[in-house]
């Protein structure tokens, strides 16, 4: 059921592989040294890549890139976004509407986007709450938009049960998010 309302609202958020006329063509940027024991990815038709944590799992149900951590504790859905919404770079406003618009979800309380540095493209992220309707779970949920200036918006939506300390996926969070790197989509 996350799977779903994940997949449905990044689907509206835009943009799929192909690039609008007048667009600038997106180069690939070559991939990000990977931690040992770590695995590659890479989405082709959406066109980005990252690293995978050891005993975790990547799958690619439409419009998404879904990984879940080995114990399916966490979920991390991640789009590209090529529309004209996407290519704006207003990632805070963009962070904003997709958190309130995610379905299966009540009660969603924000906090105001933040830059997120020391990452390969400019980035802003954005924590907030909300139960699942679906279970009646509280999540946490963190939201995070790297762009690539008037090409595209990558958004990594972030999802765990909200009693479970924030620190416990950290530093693979960390690591995924330092090895995220666009790819031309085709």
């Amino acid at each position: 059921m996350l799977a779903l309302a994940v997949a449905v609202t990044l689907a509206g958020c835009g943009g799929g592989p192909s690039s609008p006329a007048g667009q600038m063509t997106e180069p690939s940027d070559p991939p990000a040294p990977l931690p040992p024991g770590w695995g590659a990815f890479a989405n082709f038709q959406r066109g980005f890549s990252f690293g995978v944590p050891p005993s975790w799992s990547v799958s690619e149900p439409p419009a998404t890139t879904r990984v879940s951590s080995g114990d399916r504790g966490l979920v991390i859905a991640v789009a590209a976004d090529r529309s004209a919404t996407g290519r704006t770079g207003d990632l805070g406003s963009y962070l904003t509407a997709t958190v309130h618009a995610l379905p299966g979800y009540s009660g969603v309380v924000a906090a105001a986007p933040r830059a997120l540095g020391g990452l390969r493209y400019p980035a802003e992220e954005l924590n907030a709450r909300g139960r699942f309707s679906a279970t009646g779970v509280d999540q946490a949920i963190r939201a995070i938009a790297l762009d690539r200036p008037g090409l595209v918006t990558y958004t990594l939506l972030i999802f765990s049960n909200a009693d479970v300390a924030a620190t416990r996926y950290a530093s693979d969070e960390a690591e995924l998010l330092r090895t995220f790197r666009a790819l031309a989509p085709g």
